[in-house]
This record gives C-alpha cells, sequence and structure tokens, in this order.
C-alpha cells in the first residue's frame, strides 16, 4: 500500500507523545516533591511544576485519542500534488498523480486557500512559507495538538519536454535530473503554522552552462591577462545558468578592467555545455566586443545585461573574492 502524503498525527506520533508526557510528568512530579521540601529549584522547574495540569489534560487527550484508533490525521496528495503538478512535473508524490501531466495538459487549479509564496516552481520544487496556514489548506485533523505533514516524494531523471527539442521547457536536458526518493517531515503548530519554512528543489546532475575559464586582456602577453572566470560564471547564473549573453554595445572593460590600456584585447571563454567543452575567443576594441556573444541554449530570456548583473555583483565582499 502507497504511502499517502499525510497531514497530523499518526499512530506511531501518539504513541511516542504519550510516552513523552508520561516521562515528562514524571519529572514535574519529582520536582513538586523537592519544592514541598523546600529545596532549591530555578525559575523554569517552578513553572514546569505549575503547569503540570495542563500537562495531565493534555495526556489524557493523547490516551483517549489512543484509545479511539491512535490516529488523527488527513491524505492530502490532492492537496499537495496540485501544488506541485504542471507540464513537466518532477517531484512527484507517492500514491498520488503521475509526475508529467504531458504536454497541451493542462495543470490543475491550486487550492485558493493556498497563501501567496507556495507553488511547486512549475513543477521542479515544492514550496511552504512560514505564513502558510495548513488547517485552512489541508483540514485541521486534530484540535488542539501539534501535528506533522509527511511528504513522501520521487524526483523522476525524465523530463518529457514532449518535442525533439533538447532542452525541456523546465530548462532542464533529458536525465540531467538527479532521481530521489525521501520523505518529508514538517512540524506545524496546533493553529497549522509551519515551525521552518520548506523548499525543496530537484537538483541537476550538471549544469546547463559551466564556465572553466574566462580572461580578458593582452592576446600575447600573459601577464598583461586577467581572470575573470568567476565574474563571468555569476554572469551566467543571473541570467538563468543555460546561457552566456554580452551584447557588443556593453562596455566590457568598465566590469572587467582594463590590464593593457590602449592595447586591443581578447576576451576568451573556455566552457562546457551539457557535457560538450569548447572555447571561444571574441576581440575588443575600445572597450566592446567586435560581435554580441551567446554561449548555451535558447530558452527563457532573462533580459538581464551584464552591466546590470556586474552592478549586482561589485559589492565589497564581492570585490575581495574576485580576481582581476
Amino acid at each position: 500500500m502507497p504511502n499517502h502524503p499525510r497531514y497530523g498525527l499518526s499512530e506511531g506520533d501518539v504513541a511516542l507523545r504519550v510516552k513523552d508526557a508520561h516521562r515528562e510528568l514524571v519529572r514535574r512530579e519529582m520536582l513538586a516533591r523537592r519544592m514541598e521540601k523546600d529545596l532549591p529549584v530555578t525559575a523554569d522547574e517552578a513553572r514546569r511544576v505549575r503547569e503540570r495540569g495542563a500537562l495531565r489534560a493534555e495526556l489524557g487527550e493523547l490516551e483517549r485519542l489512543a484509545e479511539d484508533g491512535g490516529a488523527a490525521c488527513l491524505t492530502v496528495t490532492r492537496e499537495v500534488q496540485q501544488l506541485v503538478d504542471a507540464p513537466n512535473t518532477k517531484l512527484g508524490l507517492d500514491g498520488g498523480a503521475a509526475a508529467g501531466a504531458g504536454p497541451g495538459v493542462e495543470a490543475p487549479a491550486v487550492d485558493p486557500a493556498v497563501p501567496d509564496g507556495c507553488n511547486g516552481g512549475d513543477g521542479i520544487c515544492l514550496a511552504l512559507p512560514l505564513e502558510c496556514d495548513l488547517n485552512t489548506w489541508l483540514g485541521d485533523p486534530c484540535p488542539g495538538f501539534g501535528r506533522v505533514l509527511r511528504i513522501r516524494y520521487s524526483i523522476s531523471a525524465l523530463d518529457d519536454c514532449g518535442d525533439s527539442s533538447e532542452m525541456t521547457r523546465s530548462g532542464h536536458r533529458k536525465n540531467f535530473l538527479i532521481p530521489k526518493r525521501g520523505t518529508m517531515e514538517l512540524l506545524a503548530s496546533a493553529n497549522g503554522t509551519l515551525l521552518a519554512p520548506l523548499r525543496y528543489e530537484a537538483a541537476k546532475c550538471l549544469p546547463v552552462l559551466q564556465v572553466h575559464r574566462a580572461s580578458f586582456g593582452h592576446p600575447h602577453d600573459m601577464t598583461k591577462v586577467f581572470d575573470i572566470t568567476s565574474k563571468v560564471q555569476d554572469i551566467v547564473q543571473h541570467q538563468g545558468g543555460y546561457q552566456l549573453k554580452i551584447s557588443k554595445e556593453e562596455d566590457i572593460t568598465a566590469h572587467f578592467k582594463d590590464p593593457c590600456r590602449g592595447v586591443r584585447k581578447v576576451f576568451q571563454v573556455g566552457y562546457e555545455c551539457l557535457g560538450l567543452a569548447g572555447l571561444i575567443r571574441v576581440r575588443e576594441v575600445d572597450g566592446f566586443l567586435q560581435a554580441s556573444l551567446r554561449i548555451g541554449y535558447p530558452g527563457e530570456d532573462k533580459g538581464t545585461a551584464v552591466s546590470e548583473v556586474a552592478s549586482r555583483l561589485m559589492t565589497p565582499a564581492h570585490r575581495q573574492t574576485t580576481p582581476g
């Protein structure tokens, strides 16, 4: 029988909480006897003694819950899967709908009770912020008790794009995701508020575009060449991670500095794109490339110019760690 995503308290959760409550009640009774004998106790210990009545009441409710079957939880496969599903779903829930709705199939509408910020990231990630009201969204299976949202998930390595293109609509390549299975356990308060936010994303085996070495400077004298590898890789990441795009209208000396003034320089990038290595050289004139440069795969254009990226990156901390 598949382990469906569940929200609430399982039989094991109830049994464990009964055991923990019994143990804590014994400790508090021992502290109470110390206080009766006028032995010293801390302020926190005195508070725990005063709250024995609330603990006994909670223990009684837990014991009644255990007698009634030992579980108070809801199966929430449909609700959570709706949040994850997209035409190219990568994060699927065991026992839920099949991962990947296929080309031309509309994803189910997300429950309007889910607050802004909860999303499935076009099918490759699941995000639940602290302000997510789980009780309003999923229901309240055990009023008055803290609860657990358990999500058993699977990530498939195959991303079906529905056409012959190597790149999928989610920006990943077929078989370039790391397959994985596991279970997430999220603790929530009695009012349905998460104790910690969740963001889980399918990991890529390889980056779409990786810069191995980038340099800018004199075409022959290596003493007058700047190593700008980390700067160029940062630009790639800010442009989406799948391409490097530098227009010939961009003043590259303003961002990479000028290693040899008065000399026509060369901008050189050694890269690897989905396992295929390459090297490209573009000459510079008066601080501008002679031709626009674009490496990688077409996709959703982030529309981020190098000048805009560089302005974000050139913080004092970045200047200390970036060569050139």
